[in-house]
């Protein structure tokens, strides 16, 4: 999985949010707010990545077990696949 050119994260009043440019606007006109991990996955997605790894990640980093950490992941990569941010 890998996100769509023409989105971008920008820190916004120590936010972090989604937001489309150029042609990608047709998939996405407002915003998506990432929280840390969130973002820690978009991170990731970016440089093209699978699901094991996401989940490896939030093993590694977060006090969750593999089976919350699939399901948040799988929560997040619909929202994604909704707007068509992931190929």
């Amino acid at each position: 999985m890998k996100i769509r050119d023409g989105f971008i994260v920008k820190n916004i009043a120590n936010t972090n949010v989604v937001v489309a440019v150029g042609d990608a606007t047709k998939y996405l006109s407002g915003t998506i707010t990432l929280n840390d991990s969130g973002l820690l996955i978009w991170k990731e997605l970016e440089k093209g990545c699978e699901k094991v790894r996401l989940i490896e990640l939030m093993l590694e980093n977060y006090d969750t077990d593999a089976k919350t950490a699939e399901r948040d992941i799988d929560a997040f990569i619909s929202t994604l696949k909704k707007h068509e941010i992931i190929i």
